[in-house]
């Protein structure tokens, strides 16, 4: 399954619709898998979406990054049109495949919660199926994010990304059931989470090679910061997943 790249040029519109397509031929693909993974019953779909909760996220950006001055700021926080897509998402599969798993999972938080209890990491929802006391957890996480900020509260941490794809990990060895597809959707708006660091750069690509070897692919959306150099995937991201 090809990896998919997003530039989140309108926040509102173009995430969502690229989720649905990438949906839409997950579907039409179950057929054609691997078939380590694709034996009866293995065709469920399972996302985890890991959401960036640093202070940039609760920044608005510009719905026009090429041109800054002639651009208009988006109508909702990158973070919560990350969350309003996981509530999309979740709508979507009750109606069209209720028995796949989704969970979300926010790095660079302050508080942390996740069974390897390490820091900066809060697994918000395990991998689940799809219902109504989900969906609204998530709208009351959507109506937080609108007073800028989270009760578990935001704290950069270069270390943070690495371990959050450990924790990632973690919660798909713990499904229970057998699946197709296993997929991080990845939202962020930093091009830079680990700084300078050589040895932790190195780490964390590991860490991405070993969710490759996995099967589990990182799909990213990348947001544009307001006042900013474009987002450049090329900085460090072009090391640990397909960018167009």
């Amino acid at each position: 399954e090809q990896t998919m790249s997003a530039s989140l040029e309108s926040q509102d519109d173009s995430i969502w619709k690229s989720l649905l397509q990438e949906d839409e031929g997950r579907n039409e693909d179950d057929d054609h898998e691997d078939p380590l993974f694709d034996d009866e019953g293995s065709s469920k779909d399972s996302v985890v979406f890991l959401i960036d909760a640093q202070s940039s996220m609760f920044v608005k950006a510009m719905s026009n990054p090429e041109s800054e001055s002639e651009g208009e700021l988006e109508k909702e926080l990158p973070i919560q049109s990350a969350v309003r897509c996981v509530i999309d998402l979740l709508c979507d599969k009750i109606i069209s495949s209720d028995g796949d798993l989704v969970g979300v999972c926010l790095f660079n938080t302050k508080d942390a919660k996740n069974m390897m209890d390490l820091p900066n990491i809060y697994v918000f929802q395990e991998l689940d199926v799809p219902d109504a006391r989900r969906i609204l957890q998530l709208e009351e996480l959507h109506r937080e994010t609108e007073t800028g900020s989270l009760s578990f509260g935001a704290q950069k941490s270069f270390q943070s990304l690495c371990d959050a794809l450990w924790v990632v990990s973690t919660m798909f060895s713990n499904i229970a059931t057998k699946v197709g597809h296993r997929r991080i959707f990845l939202f962020t708006n930093d091009d830079n989470p680990v700084g300078d660091d050589a040895v932790l750069t190195q780490k964390t690509v590991i860490k991405a090679k070993d969710l490759d070897h996995l099967n589990i692919t990182i799909e990213p959306f990348f947001i544009q910061k307001q006042g900013s150099d474009p987002f450049d995937p090329l900085r460090f991201y072009s090391k640990v997943v397909s960018v167009d």
